[in-house]
């Protein structure tokens, strides 16, 4: 049996079916700010309605602003049995899939940024969006029955003039601090001496897994969960945030991207199961002439100067924009 948690934080377009199971992240904080803004009323009770909640039995929802889709991880990890204890598990995103249609995500016309995110773009108008992509039970069963765990493909950095994943996360990412990266690091080759060589190489090389998206099976998922939970309890006692902008309050959820990373190098690199690579689909939703001051206004959230490029965050895209003056 599969169970695929998609994560929601708002109101949008509602995927739910067989395998998909929606989870509203953040549940418990309903009065507090998210990085879009206030949840309006009419929302929340949208997903009250729509889907289950981070914040039953053993949670850390009241953790979400801080450790954002990885309280629905948890969730999952401790209430396991909610699901119906299967014996394989995924996550994603309303708006980031796996492409289980290989022969969609290969015809896309894909840009410089595209190919080294390993994404394609979608829209939410598009009414056959989960069957075009391969999103169904048919597909992504013969999937599972051949592969242990299914991946994001690694992105490349260096197609964005980033020349390794620290200076990703030190340069790219508004309101973050290096400094925390390096935390991190320290941790792991402090204590999880199994996982050092990985966390050094991630550090330095351009090439790294992203997105926490994710179908594997159980036994996988819960050592996952062991490593990444542990890593993050010691971090998150040494790690200030206080000072940090919204976005930057995220820090242990960037971090934990990282952490990602690290465990399924390691995993991989060790060549004891079997593992596949898709691309990914970054969903979007359309905006006419009508919406454009809201979007001026309310989308876009971040933006960061890396050398010779802008990094724009964009419904919750990173999108790299050329500098003509850098």
């Amino acid at each position: 049996m599969l169970k695929i948690l998609v994560a929601y934080h708002k109101k949008t377009t509602l995927f739910k079916n067989d395998i998909f199971i929606p989870i509203h992240l953040g549940r418990t904080l309903k009065e507090k700010e998210t990085k879009d803004g206030k949840v309006l009323k009419e929302d929340y009770n949208w997903l009250i309605e729509n889907m289950i909640g981070d914040d039953t039995l053993d949670n850390i929802s009241d953790k979400n602003r801080e450790y954002c889709e990885l309280t629905g991880i948890y969730w999952a990890w401790k209430n396991y049995d909610k699901l119906g204890n299967p014996d394989y598990i995924g996550f994603m995103h309303y708006r980031r899939l796996l492409v289980f249609n290989e022969y969609e995500y290969d015809k896309y016309e894909q840009t410089k940024i595209n190919k080294a995110y390993r994404d394609i773009f979608a829209s939410f108008d598009d009414s056959n969006l989960l069957d075009k992509y391969g999103l169904n039970s048919e597909t992504i069963n013969k999937y599972i029955q051949k592969y242990d765990l299914i991946l994001p493909m690694k992105s490349e950095l260096k197609l964005v003039n980033v020349n390794n994943a620290r200076e990703d996360y030190g340069t790219i990412i508004p309101g973050t601090d290096v400094k925390d990266y390096d935390e991190m690091v320290k941790c792991i080759c402090e204590n999880y001496p199994d996982y050092k060589d990985y966390i050094l190489e991630q550090q330095e090389t351009t090439r790294r897994y992203f997105y926490n998206l994710f179908i594997m099976k159980k036994e996988i998922f819960f050592d996952y969960c062991n490593f990444l939970f542990s890593v993050l309890e010691k971090l998150d006692k040494v790690i200030d945030t206080s000072n940090y902008s919204i976005n930057g309050k995220r820090t242990l959820a960037y971090l934990g991207e990282a952490l990602f990373d690290c465990y399924m190098r390691k995993l991989t690199d060790e060549r004891i199961i079997k593992y596949k690579e898709l691309g990914v689909l970054k969903i979007f939703e359309s905006i006419n002439e009508n919406k454009a001051e809201e979007v001026k206004e309310n989308i876009i959230f971040g933006i960061k100067r890396s050398r010779k490029y802008f990094i724009v965050y964009l419904f919750g895209l990173r999108l790299t924009l050329k500098n003509k003056h850098g």
